[in-house]
């Protein structure tokens, strides 16, 4: 028999996009942003409720005249592309058709993936048969795609959902259950979860939430995904905040409301849990009885359900006395079980007798919350107190410890005792904790009693503060700076921000605020000098979260505890006589390029170009700081460490002393180092082959050689194989992998399969299985002793700097320069998670020998360290340092930097002073440029885009995106009209400067374009990459006109004669080039440098041409001969840049400028050589005092004189800040 015509249509993805945006846009206008509820569209639409269900919900037919009037009715024309006919299978959609295929049953898989985050234990969950019924219906049967579970406090929200979410995960392909109790912004919870909802195929996330907010719908609509999300009210103002009214998000955090809107409305596959004890505006004007979204209202527990818990107790009473109990406190189980602690200590547990004394009969958990923590003593109070700040699990120790050593430890157990009794603190096996309800009790207390004691000591004499009770913000800490990273920060969002908050309610904002906490500083002096408290440390984190400016400030003889000061200008600040207890600085380092863990003790290595650092563990202190590095190795006896580096030597350090024992020289840069399992052996690699020494004499006893290009990395597998050979791996340039014997020197197998260099490899712990990291995104798993590759892990979407094995487990992470971690089973190369790690590259990763821990370091100048069972990031070491990268001249007398500080700066150079600051870029800014008229900047940025900037405003006028990797290179037309860029994504590209449009992009070299400049006279673009190659394309056509190749390792910077005739390029084989632009040809190689090239510049008459390198030294050439005319000494780091600076009457010999990684410009007079002047930014803590200050050792103090603190005595202070 034939279809029967199609009677009705659907409205198609676009049909629903184009719709809500209309929906939004009226709402705005006409009805003060708040949605329209479904009886306000019925009125608009004069269609019924029935009716606009189908509409929205795109499932069910109606007629085309009905979405003709719908879409009338928010001023739009229905197009045939806004519709469509649903098809009559739904086991084979169509495009049409909004929703794809169910899957086939997921009971087939009853082991979904699966991401419980803090998930309660429900194993003992009780009663509740009745709720779980409906909901199981709404979910299952209904296919509901967001649910609102509603209770006050204590109902049992949680238990609920995790209970409810572990009936149903059967029935979905991936089940996610998280807590908001502490406020995650939206960008993070969404890069939690969105690598999981996708099945970790979401590497780098688009920008901006509305994006990923679609990605996430997206996914949703892709697999059946059930997501719960835990104390949703922790996202919503209170009614103080909101002026009563109810609903409101907190400021920062209403794109949770966005991903509401769009879960709720968009047509889905999945569920959305969410419990909450108030309601989202988006569910009320989405929610229906029939509708996909809506609220289920918790009510109180049933009688029979009760009796357990009242049996547990050991209440007495009738079952109408158990009812009358019940219905006082509405069933809320936490009010019962505290109330029931209450009878049974004050009562006997005689029920009946509790109920005829009114005075301690409450109607709600917050009043009989506080009557029971007015109960409390001083200890209790203290414990209630430091558990609601932890925010997580507490062991005993740590109690203890926070307490203090004063309070006995017997006193301690008997206060815990009494508080399990009360059922105010929950315990199990990592320790103690709250309820949620509890600890927003506790931590709405704090507030209230430290806003109170600062409203005191700010109006108060300091005469009248004496003999007062210690001050709440003396005896607790508003934030733990030596905290784990995720708790420090949930502090911050509900502690440290609301007592801001309230402050400025209280006070106003600015130099009132300001004048207010300097005087409560005064009474601390007064009262705590030279004195254990918390009150200097919290006044610190309060005025840098309020951004006050802290110049000339006075904290000397002060207790400073606890205070977080890493991102915390401190310029001439006094910290004389001060005292510092678990103060967290920031460090002198830039971004890391490897880092290791000791074998044996709690120690950590990092390394830059410059610097190789200890750490201690366990408090995070830096221990010795030595110097040349690139890899680094320790010894299986953790006795030495041994260092790479680009400047042909290895060297062994002795871990206890720092000393180098010795110096291991070759021909070219040292890329890897690595010993053998039993230490009697040290591998490092040179250009194309391994060296081998005897750690006994440290002599060579032999090579490895084979591969045809420089080597990467070496690594020893941890123990012998089943024939008792020691095995080596290699990783080179040529996209191979060698497995090698290191006794016999001979090699077994060449692992091929790569298409790109190998960064990275790891053996496992029995040796057995190879990982392999490579430039082209994945990870190969080979069997050692065939060869053979057993699996590639695919997922990352850039380089993968590192994979390593977790000891004692099936575990492989990776490193991306895509900013993530990821963790995959190596038995099937399954990935089970991704982790948003760093906000740059990510250069390296280490596992601890006991496989808890792991260790990476990225280009955001962090090193962070990472909890393996839980995926959290528990300790960051940030740097702090103004790495000057990119530099340009911009009109008379002045520059424009770029640097790893993520600012361009513009200076004055004849007073070496600051004029004005370029902000906006969320990384590195590697280059700057200026338009030859003056009037407008370009920079480039580690975030992979480019700006425009007008330079008398400092006003961002484009942003440019296109390059999918950081911009490295920038250049200008002649005439201003274009802007050329390079960068890691192997691209060139051609701009617009009016416009921002991207005119054409240049393919064709096969790394990182570093550098790239524009001609003057000819319409050519010279670029130079990292694949050692020179290139000159037409930019017109696009056509590459010629390739010139010479130089033996990546090329950094390129530049062009003034007359175009020339080429000038600089490599880090230590060489510039001098290049006829016409013929190709190598004119001169110039050659003097000790260490790789960084940066060069021609002259304005193409005369002479600089060179800034590695080495610190710059070099001024003859252009013509080739001659070294000069070198210019004074940096004490590399020169990673350089312009020539015409002298103000515009005559030959210019200036030189040059700027280093020692955050320094320099002035140079080149007929001389004479350094006229030398500036800088302020280091973070320029000036600080720090003279007689207790808790700093050697090392520590070396850190904060590298930031800029000094040991003398302050000479000024500022009004009102002393």
């Amino acid at each position: 028999m034939g279809k029967g015509r199609q009677r009705g249509v659907v409205l198609t993805p676009q049909g629903q996009a184009k719709l809500s945006a209309a929906r939004r846009q009226v709402e705005q206008a006409e009805n003060f942003g708040q949605r329209f509820t479904l009886e306000e569209l019925c009125e608009r639409t004069q269609l019924s409720l029935k009716t606009i269900t189908k509409v929205l919900e795109a499932k069910t037919t109606v007629d085309r005249q009905t979405l003709d009037a719908f879409f009338a009715a928010f001023h739009l024309t229905l197009d045939r592309a806004d519709y469509g006919f649903p098809d009559p299978n739904p086991a084979s959609p169509t495009p049409a058709s909004p929703l794809p295929p169910p899957r086939s049953s997921p009971s087939a898989s009853p082991s979904p993936p699966t991401s419980w985050g803090s998930a309660i234990d429900v194993s003992h969950f009780y009663g509740r048969e009745p709720e779980l019924a409906i909901l199981k219906q709404w979910i299952l049967a209904d296919r509901c795609r967001l649910i609102l579970l509603l209770g006050m406090g204590g109902m049992g929200k949680t238990a609920l959902s995790v209970k409810l979410a572990q009936v149903v995960q059967g029935e979905f392909e991936c089940v996610l259950w998280r807590s908001l109790r502490d406020a995650p912004p939206l960008e993070d919870w969404l890069a939690e979860v969105l690598p999981i909802v996708s099945q970790q195929r979401e590497g780098a996330l688009p920008p901006g939430p509305t994006a990923q907010i679609a990605r996430l719908v997206s996914y949703l609509r892709q697999h059946r995904c059930l997501l719960v999300l835990d104390n949703a009210e922790s996202l919503l103002q209170s009614g103080l905040q909101s002026g009563g009214a109810v609903g409101h998000y907190l400021p920062g955090y209403e794109g949770y409301g966005e991903l509401l809107r769009q879960v709720g409305e968009c047509a889905h596959q999945s569920c959305l849990i969410l419990t909450s004890r108030e309601k989202p505006g988006e569910i009320a004007a989405l929610e229906g009885e029939d509708l996909p979204v809506r609220s289920y209202v918790l009510p109180g527990l049933k009688a029979a359900d009760s009796q357990a818990l009242f049996q547990t107790k050991g209440l007495l009473g009738t079952v109408a006395e158990h009812q009358r109990l019940i219905d006082r406190y509405w069933g809320n189980p936490l009010a019962l079980k505290v109330v029931a602690s209450s009878i049974k200590d004050l009562f006997g547990g005689d029920v009946e007798e509790f109920l005829r004394d009114d005075t301690l009969l409450f109607s709600g958990i917050r009043p009989l919350l506080q009557q029971q923590c007015g109960r409390l003593s001083d200890l209790e109070t203290q414990v209630m107190t430091w558990l609601a700040i932890h925010r997580e699990w507490v062991s005993l120790a740590a109690l203890q410890q926070a307490v203090g050593d004063g309070i006995p430890r017997r006193l301690l157990l008997e206060a815990l005792e009494s508080l399990g009794r009360r059922s105010l603190i929950e315990r199990g096996d990592q320790g103690f904790t709250q309820q949620p309800v509890v600890m927003e009790y506790l931590i709405e207390s704090l507030l209230a009693a430290v806003l109170a004691d600062l409203m005191v000591w700010g109006q108060e004499s300091a005469e009248n503060l004496d003999g007062r009770e210690s001050p709440w913000f003396h005896r607790f800490p508003l934030i733990q700076a030596s905290a784990k990273e995720y708790i420090r920060q949930s502090q911050v969002r509900v502690i440290l921000v609301p007592l801001a908050d309230r402050l400025r309610a209280e006070l106003g904002s600015g130099e009132r605020l300001a004048a207010y906490l300097w005087r409560v500083l005064n009474r601390v002096r007064i009262h705590f000098a030279h004195t254990p408290s918390y009150s200097a440390g919290n006044l610190l984190n309060l005025l840098t979260h309020l951004e006050i400016d802290l110049t000339a400030a006075d904290f000397s003889r002060l207790w400073i505890r606890q205070a977080h000061l890493v991102n915390t200008p401190l310029h001439r600040v006094s910290f004389v006589g001060a005292t510092f207890e678990h103060t967290v600085f920031a460090q002198p380092s830039t971004y890391s390029r490897a880092v290791a863990f000791s074998p044996v003790d709690d120690l950590l290595a990092t390394a830059d170009y410059n610097h190789l650092c200890l750490w201690s563990l366990s408090n995070l202190r830096l221990l010795r700081t030595l110097r040349w590095t690139w890899r680094l190795a320790f010894s299986p006896d953790g006795r030495w460490l041994a260092s790479g580096s680009n400047d042909n030597v290895a060297k062994v350090w002795e871990v206890a002393t720092g000393r180098c024992l010795k110096t291991l020289d070759g021909e070219d840069g040292c890329a890897s180092v690595a010993f053998s399992p039993d230490g009697a052996v040290l591998a490092g690699s040179y250009h194309n082959q391994v060296r081998l020494w005897d750690t006994a004499t440290w002599e060579p006893i032999g090579t490895l050689a084979g591969h045809t290009q420089r080597i990467a990395f070496v690594a020893i597998a941890p123990v012998p194989d089943a024939q008792g050979r020691v095995i080596v791996a290699t990783g080179s340039h040529d996209y191979t992998v060698r497995l090698w014997d290191l006794h016999r020197r001979h090699c077994l197998h060449c692992l091929e399969g790569h298409q790109n260099l190998v960064w990275h490899l790891a053996f496992n712990a029995d040796g057995t299985l190879l990982a392999t990291s490579s430039m082209d995104g994945t990870i190969g798993l080979w069997e050692v002793a065939t060869g053979t590759q057993r699996t590639v892990l695919r997922g990352h979407r850039h380089i993968v700097s590192a994979a390593v094995f977790i000891p004692h487990s099936d575990l492989l992470v990776s490193s991306s320069f895509d900013h993530t971690l990821k963790y995959w089973d190596s038995r099937d190369g399954t990935c089970l998670h991704t982790t948003l790690a760093h906000r740059g590259e990510v250069w390296s990763l280490a596992a601890s020998a006991d496989g808890t821990q792991l260790a990476s370091v990225g280009n955001d100048k962090a090193v962070k360290l990472w909890e393996v069972a839980t995926r959290q990031c528990t300790q960051t070491i940030r740097g702090s340092s103004s790495q000057i990268y990119g530099l340009a001249a911009a009109g008379p007398g002045q520059v424009v930097t770029g640097g790893d500080d993520e600012l361009a700066r513009l200076w004055e150079v004849a007073t070496g002073s600051e004029i004005r600051r370029f902000e906006g870029h969320q990384s590195w800014v590697w280059a700057v440029a200026v338009r030859p008229d003056s009037q407008q900047l370009a920079t480039a940025g580690g975030d992979s885009t480019l700006k425009l900037w007008d330079m008398a405003t400092g006003q961002c006028t484009h942003t440019l995106a296109g390059h999918t990797a950081a911009v490295y290179g920038l250049a200008f037309s002649a005439d201003g009209h274009l802007l050329a860029s390079g960068g890691a994504d192997a691209g060139a590209k051609l701009w617009d400067t009016h416009t921002g449009e991207c005119l054409r992009t240049f393919e064709g070299h096969g790394s990182w374009v570093w550098a790239c400049v524009l001609a003057s006279h000819h319409p050519w673009l010279v670029t130079a990459s990292n694949d050692e190659i020179i290139k000159i394309w037409d930019i017109h056509s696009g056509d590459c006109l010629r390739t010139l190749s010479g130089h033996g390792e990546r090329i950094w910077a390129v530049a062009l004669s003034p007359d175009d005739s020339l080429i000038a390029s600089a490599s880090e084989d230590a060489t510039a080039r001098l290049w006829d632009i016409h013929s190709g040809d190598c004119l001169h190689t110039l050659s003097g440098h000790t260490s790789q090239v960084k940066a060069l510049a021609f002259c304005p008459s193409g005369q002479y041409l600089a060179t800034g390198s590695q080495d610190s030294t710059l070099k001024l050439w003859d252009v013509a001969t080739g001659t070294c005319l000069r070198t210019f000494t004074g940096h004490t780091s590399a020169v990673s840049c350089l312009t020539f600076l015409p002298h103000d009457h515009g005559v030959d010999p210019p200036y030189l400028v040059s700027g280093s990684h020692d955050e320094t410009l320099r002035l140079w007079d080149i007929t001389t050589g004479t350094c006229l002047k030398t500036f800088r930014s302020p280091r973070l803590y320029e000036g600080m005092i720090i003279a007689q200050a207790a808790g700093l050792d050697d090392w520590a103090i070396t850190a904060l004189e590298a930031l800029g603190a000094e040991r003398t005595m302050l000479d000024e202070a500022i009004p009102g800040k002393s």
